[in-house]
């Protein structure tokens, strides 16, 4: 990633440091020290506070590269590479696609990423989570491992607070997953990762 190269000449970065803080993070601890209490979560905000960059990408070229199907699409990484750390996310959705997306990549930095590797990267792919098929259950859609599972629910707990979901649901009557989601925003799958953290 640009700018990594000339910070670190600078002595301005030392990302192997940035992993080992990052990886005693909890989505609470989070929110507790970078949150600014306001719906939505500003994820960008909270990455920047920490110190981790993050840039849009167009992945074509490399869905290509891999030889990905068509019906699928890289929706955003997370690399180490010696001192670097940094978080790629696709250029091509949408505002709460991107939220999503940047929080479960940061999810892997704290929770897979590790300092003493000198080259990782943390593919999320669009059929990891997202099916034609809605109507199956969400824990069927998860074709790549347990980590992404991990790394989703840590990026539910930290995009939808849990004391801002509560408080939502008994302030507004009559809401559906949809209306969650758009309060959040979030993808629905998401809202309903996150009511069964809860349960």
């Amino acid at each position: 990633m640009r700018g990594f190269s000339a910070r670190k000449k600078r002595g301005d970065v030392g990302m192997c440091k940035k992993i080992r803080e990052v990886n005693s993070l909890t989505p609470e601890i989070v929110l507790q020290k970078f949150w600014d209490q306001k719906i939505p979560v500003d994820i960008k905000h909270i990455l920047e506070k920490i110190g981790i960059l993050y840039r849009e990408n167009d992945f074509s070229k490399l869905e290509s590269a891999l030889r990905i199907e068509k019906d699928d699409a890289i929706l955003g990484l997370a690399l180490s590479h010696e001192d670097d750390l940094g978080i790629l996310y696709s250029s091509r959705m949408d505002r709460d696609s991107t939220n999503y997306v940047l929080a479960h990549e940061f999810a892997h930095c704290v929770l897979h990423l590790e300092p003493s590797e000198k080259y990782h990267v943390e593919l999320k792919m669009s059929k990891d989570l997202f099916s034609a098929n809605r109507r199956k259950s969400l824990i069927s859609r998860y074709l790549n491992s347990h980590k992404e599972l991990q790394a989703d629910r840590f990026a539910a707990d930290l995009l939808i607070p849990t004391e801002a979901l509560l408080q939502f649901i008994e302030d507004v009557q009559n809401i559906d997953m949809a209306g969650i989601a758009k309060h959040f925003q979030v993808p629905k799958e998401i809202v309903r990762l996150k009511i069964m953290n809860l349960r």
